[in-house]
């Protein structure tokens, strides 16, 4: 899908990595195709296994109702209130990729998510499951992330210790994905080439 995202370098907020935490972002309602009860599973997971680990998992676009209790009744059972948070959506985004190092994308199943292309923007690399979305392409063709076996729990707390762990490799894999970015989807004639392409189909 031809997502058209505009480069603006004024967004991003240099020397975000000083914190103690590493924070892990998720994006996106949070209903069953986006994952996000699986965001907590791979949390929980990441804390018995590594209970040492200074990580937190921020996930933006929760919105009041049952999904939403559900999701906190989860992290009450799992003593997982204060490293897991579900925030409101919000209209300016700018902060939260800022504050970011890492985003999982959890979803079952998307077409094409706009968050991976968004957090691109902020030199962020992304994690997501195989098989599910077009995300994988993105990846792959960026050398920006980590396609995990879909629904590999372990494996995904694998590649995020590893993120964890190295600074280097995950400034090298975010940059990546910003440099691809900027000469595709940040580029008009690309994006309307693209569209040519798909019409003429």
């Amino acid at each position: 899908m031809p997502y058209y995202i505009q480069s603006d370098a004024s967004d991003l907020i240099l020397g975000r990595n000083t914190k103690d935490e590493f924070v892990i972002g998720g994006c996106g309602t949070t209903d069953w195709r986006k994952g996000a009860d699986l965001f907590i599973i791979i949390a929980n997971q990441l804390n018995i296994k590594y209970p040492h680990a200074t990580i937190i998992f921020r996930w933006v676009g929760a919105f009041p109702g049952i999904e939403l209790e559900r999701l906190n009744y989860e992290l009450r059972k799992c003593k997982m209130e204060n490293k897991v948070f579900f925030e409101f959506s919000s209209c300016d985004l700018n902060n939260f990729y800022n504050s970011i190092d890492l985003f999982l994308l959890t979803s079952r199943e998307d077409p094409y998510p706009l968050v991976i292309l968004e957090a691109a923007k902020f030199n962020v690399p992304s994690i997501c499951f195989d098989l599910v979305c077009g995300s994988k392409d993105f990846i792959l063709h960026s050398n920006g992330g980590i396609i995990v076996p879909f629904l590999d729990i372990d494996r995904m707390v694998e590649e995020i210790i590893g993120f964890y762990n190295d600074i280097n490799f995950r400034n090298k894999m975010g940059k990546n994905a910003n440099d691809y970015l900027k000469s595709t989807h940040s580029k008009d004639e690309y994006v309307y080439n693209k569209f040519k392409e798909l019409l003429k189909k």
